[in-house]
């Protein structure tokens, strides 16, 4: 059998490709490809399927190299790590020996952002290569306009404070030869796949389909995901930045289900509305930042390209600037959430038994 790991990179459809192979792994069984969650001992299965980096890690003898994990799954030391990885080995040759489809397909994010040197690369490749007749790598990347625009809106969502003009001045520059290089010296550019995020160079201008056409099988007529993570429109940042900064001044420290509860709904409420972007002159700079970088991965890996990421026409107008935001704007936001939580507060003091009145407030 052979496999195709998907490298995941923070921004870039992971978790829409993950969503579509997990919602058709019956379908896509049919049609010779194997895809599941493979069980561990310690947590439920990821969509990330992080267990492929924890097993990475320890076979290159280092401490997976991201906190929640390491506290979530208990590896306290490289013993504890070592356990983890060898147990999750042994439940993964068991599940592929019963497969008997063409193609065994994985893909983690966590692999693609945590593996930064050629030890990483090659701990993962001779532990993959041992189980699979032929392993191959698949990484996408994305212009570094979009890709900004993005992860600035996750970045707000999981309680960073951050202005967006800062925010493109620190992350202005991102340089995805690094990573395309580390992989494909190791592996062999024959085994190595780097794809671009662009409608022009995907197969039918879909990310799903391309992603289909780079493992090997025809994506038709199956169910498509709905987009993941959509951008925050500007009053919807504006408004989650400024309470991101409140709850990380508190007293009482980050109120973090105060903070996920209005995330999800200011996701919700952007969804179908103008989205938060740059000014031309940011995506000018950022482009001029990025240019010789791109010009050697276009060169190295899309040498019929003229350019790997052409310009766009800009957008004119002042929607969906940070700066196009009225105070009744981000008011009408504020009382629109505060009925919403109070409204949920209420039904769940009534699912409970309790009366869900809220108290006066007494005289002083």
């Amino acid at each position: 059998m052979k496999a195709v790991f998907h490298l995941g990179l923070p921004k870039t459809g992971t978790t829409s490709i993950q969503h579509f192979l997990l919602a058709n792994a019956n379908a896509l069984s049919a049609r010779g490809v194997a895809y599941e969650q493979v069980p561990n001992a310690t947590v439920e299965p990821q969509d990330s399927q992080l267990e492929f980096g924890i097993c990475q890690f320890a076979r290159a003898g280092e401490i997976v190299p991201f906190e929640p994990t390491v506290r979530g799954y208990g590896l306290t030391s490289l013993e504890a790590q070592e356990k983890f990885a060898k147990q999750f080995e042994a439940t993964l040759l068991k599940h592929v020996s019963r497969r008997t489809e063409d193609v065994y397909v994985i893909s983690s994010e966590h692999v693609g952002a945590w593996t930064r040197t050629p030890k990483h690369v090659a701990a993962l490749d001779t532990w993959l290569s041992s189980i699979f007749d032929e392993v191959r790598y698949v990484q996408y990347i994305r212009r570094q306009e979009d890709w900004l625009m993005s992860r600035y809106s996750q970045d707000l969502r999981t309680g960073h404070p951050v202005h967006l003009f800062k925010y493109l001045e620190r992350h202005g520059k991102h340089d995805f030869a690094t990573k395309a290089d580390l992989w494909s010296d190791v592996v062999g550019r024959d085994r190595f796949d780097l794809r671009l995020m662009e409608r022009d160079a995907m197969v039918d201008g879909d990310l799903i389909a391309d992603f289909a056409s780079a493992v090997g099988f025809d994506a038709s007529g199956l169910p498509m995901p709905p987009r993941e993570n959509e951008s925050l429109t500007p009053q919807a940042a504006f408004f989650l930045r400024k309470l991101n900064g409140r709850l990380r001044n508190r007293e009482a420290g980050f109120d973090h289900d105060l903070q996920f509860k209005v995330e999800r709904r200011l996701s919700s409420w952007s969804e179908g509305k103008t989205k938060l972007r740059m000014r031309p002159q940011q995506i000018d700079w950022i482009r001029k930042r990025n240019a010789e970088v791109n010009e050697a991965v276009r060169a190295k890996y899309f040498p019929d390209r003229e350019e790997l990421f052409p310009a766009r026409p800009h957008v004119t107008g002042e929607d969906g600037l940070i700066t196009n935001i009225t105070q009744e704007q981000v008011a009408g936001i504020g009382v629109e959430l505060l009925l919403q939580l109070l409204g949920e507060e209420k039904r769940s003091a009534t699912a409970s038994g309790k009366d869900a009145k809220l108290e006066p407030r007494k005289k002083q």
